[in-house]
């Protein structure tokens, strides 16, 4: 649950980063159209002033200025009325250029464009110099007389305005696309911090899942040595105690001529002896792994309907004391599931030697069962850890009404070393 909770987060946090960034960049970019279509504006009207149509003029810088007053670009806006004023100067109407000139100046004054203002000063100066108003044109004139001095060059400054306007568009579009680019790398960096995590979660929970399993295997081989262990102290408490005493009944009622006890307590003493035997072979012990599974097939060919046949080789030298009971209860817990379960009218044993491995093959012409729903059952899994445990490889297969086969393929490696 809580690492549900950071991949929301994280996932919440990427989200909201990526829709400020690209909201950023929307803006950037609307700005940068839009302060294009107002220049665009202006330019068509100083070509139409130039072209002396002057309403055309008029109405064109008009609605770069209404563009530049919705963006609130105050230097857009101080160019739009200057050029409304050198229209309005073109066609004869005052009052409109001297409104305009001042909208202008007051503009220009206080984004402190200098080059600017003295052009306006200049128009003012020729405004009222053309009007008689000599009083105004001299303060206005003693304000400029810097400015004068380049009125023969003011086509030159109207050129280099428009330079710098597009030089201005020009930064503002370069801004624009570095921010882009940082809005880029920061979104590459999140997508891979967030990878980053990812792969770190799966790690973690790939090793976790195999420190599991291995504390699993290694819980189940202590408890199949600890039930060995104690199948062991069973066996020989049954065969030396119980056995002993039933053994001594068994005498002293055949001495007295009790026949019926003496009936009953040998049937007790063989099942004492039986189950003694299954709890632990102690022919294992004795004579090996081959002599051990051909008398256990023996005994289960006579107890039951199936008909057994096998082939052991004598394979006792390849094996330790503990290997030799594993297989020993490999081949048991295999044989026991086909009498219980296969429905089988035979079933067939090979133990033999293949290169540097034991092969131990046990099949039978039963039911089978589907391997799907199986794989998971106890006695499987048993089988396939007792497997493990000497290294070696397991497999089963099984189809309906087609038998089963159980195949092992255990080294020997370990013990010619």
């Amino acid at each position: 649950m809580k690492s549900f909770i950071y991949y929301l987060s994280f996932y919440l946090f990427l989200s909201f980063f990526s829709d400020v960034c690209y909201s950023q960049r929307a803006d950037q970019e609307k700005s940068i159209s839009e302060i294009g279509k107002v220049t665009n504006y202006y330019n068509l009207g100083v070509a139409y002033i130039m072209s002396a149509e002057f309403e055309k003029a008029s109405k064109v810088i008009a609605l770069g200025l209404e563009k530049a007053e919705e963006i609130k670009d105050e230097k857009l806006i101080a160019y739009g009325y200057f050029y409304m004023a050198s229209c309005s100067a073109k066609d004869k109407n005052s009052l409109n250029e001297i409104e305009y000139l001042t909208k202008a100046l007051l503009l220009f004054k206080k984004l402190d464009m200098t080059e600017e203002t003295a052009d306006c000063y200049v128009e003012l100066g020729k405004y009222y110099f053309n009007n008689l108003q000599y009083q105004l044109q001299d303060s206005l004139l003693l304000g400029g007389n810097i400015v004068m001095r380049n009125h023969r060059q003011l086509k030159d400054e109207a050129e280099k305005r428009n330079s710098k306007m597009q030089s201005h568009i020009l930064d503002i579009s370069s801004l624009g696309a570095e921010n882009k680019m940082k809005n880029y790398w920061l979104l590459f960096g999140a997508t891979g911090l967030l990878s980053l995590f990812f792969l770190t979660m799966a790690y973690n929970s790939r090793n976790q899942a195999k420190i599991e399993k291995r504390l699993q295997g290694k819980f189940l081989h202590n408890l199949l040595l600890y039930q060995e262990e104690e199948k062991s102290k069973i066996a020989s408490e049954l065969h030396d105690s119980i056995g002993q005493q039933l053994t001594l009944i068994k005498i002293k009622s055949q001495n007295i001529h009790q026949k019926e006890i003496a009936v009953l307590t040998g049937n007790a003493l063989d099942a004492v002896k039986s189950i003694s035997k299954k709890l632990y072979p102690r022919l294992l012990a004795h004579f090996g792994l081959k002599e051990s599974v051909e008398q256990l097939i023996h005994e289960y060919d006579a107890q039951t309907d199936l008909c057994f046949s096998m082939y052991v080789e004598n394979v006792n030298a390849y094996f330790t004391e503990s290997r030799s009971l594993n297989c020993y209860r490999l081949i048991q817990e295999c044989l026991t599931n086909i009498i219980k379960h296969s429905k089988a009218t035979s079933a067939i044993v090979t133990i033999k030697k293949a290169h540097m491995n034991v092969h131990m093959i046990i099949s039978d012409n039963g039911v089978g069962f589907v391997e799907q729903n199986n794989k998971n059952g106890l006695g499987l899994f048993i089988i396939a850890e007792r497997v493990r445990i000497m290294n070696g490889i397991f497999s089963v297969k099984s189809l309906e009404n087609k038998g089963t086969s159980y195949d092992f393929l255990i080294p020997i490696t370990d013990i010619l070393n």
